[in-house]
């Protein structure tokens, strides 16, 4: 369908290509991927889902259409390259619904931890990426000092995070308190209530979305929850109260799926 130049988007000195191949096929959703040439071979750094409506054309006046942006999904606005995720049907707020968002890029070989600052500082927004992911992993890193740095980061990806994210943050979210709960309960000290509730929120989503029988999981998933309680009897009392909130998200969520 098109092959486009996107300009120097992660600033590494070369041109992105945005391509939309035209697949023999009967279905009109499509993705777009992004290329940059990465140690003389091209590699993927992004790719978001399209519809080919947004190339339909009059044969009739253009018999041979030239695309040089691609409709509702990849645009260039005013020098800035904005595009949609077709892909997305999953936002944290309404007023999301149908927006662009601007397309940012990551290098070839992304630093883990500089990528991390970038994202602290504000000059780099998290997305389903690759980089992304290796972030949110480094969360349970052995070093307590990047511990620490890791845990700030990954609860301003949560704070960040749209639709794209949340399946991935929600399987962290889970870990994050299922199987490192005394380190969770740790770093609810720096957490706001409204960050602490998230996090639970997203672990309930996991958890819900992994039962098998629905509702008749629940005894089972009381029963790995109480052994939070049982391991860590010092903290009895606000696990309890944490573990009582969870519960009540898992069955929203399974009534709700």
């Amino acid at each position: 369908y098109c092959l486009l130049n996107v300009g120097d988007n992660n600033k590494d000195g070369k041109d992105e290509i945005a391509l939309v191949i035209d697949y023999l096929d009967y279905s009109r959703v499509n993705s777009c991927k992004i290329y940059s040439l990465c140690d003389k071979k091209w590699l993927e750094l992004k790719e978001f889902g399209i519809h080919e409506d947004a190339f339909n054309y009059n044969s009739e006046i253009n018999k041979h259409p030239c695309f040089s942006e691609i409709k509702n999904y990849l645009e260039n606005n005013n020098g800035k390259w904005m595009y949609r995720d077709y892909s997305q049907q999953v936002f944290d707020k309404k007023e999301d619904l149908g927006k662009m968002k601007e397309l940012i890029i990551n290098s070839c070989h992304p630093d883990v931890k500089f990528s991390a600052q970038q994202i602290l500082k504000g000059t780099l927004l998290p997305t389903d990426d690759e980089i992304t992911f290796r972030i949110l992993d480094s969360l349970f890193c052995k070093k307590k000092e990047d511990q620490a740095f890791y845990f700030l980061v990954a609860n301003k990806i949560q704070q960040l995070s749209d639709g794209a994210l949340s399946e991935y943050i929600s399987g962290i979210a889970n870990e994050f308190y299922c199987n490192h709960n005394s380190y969770f309960l740790e770093r609810t000290k720096l957490m706001s209530n409204k960050d602490l509730y998230q996090w639970l929120e997203y672990a309930a989503y996991d958890i819900a979305t992994d039962t098998n029988e629905g509702l008749k999981d629940m005894p089972k998933i009381k029963l790995k929850l109480k052994k939070l309680v049982m391991a860590d009897p010092n903290n009895r009392a606000i696990i309890e109260k944490y573990n009582k909130y969870l519960l009540k998200e898992i069955e929203e969520n399974i009534k709700n799926n």
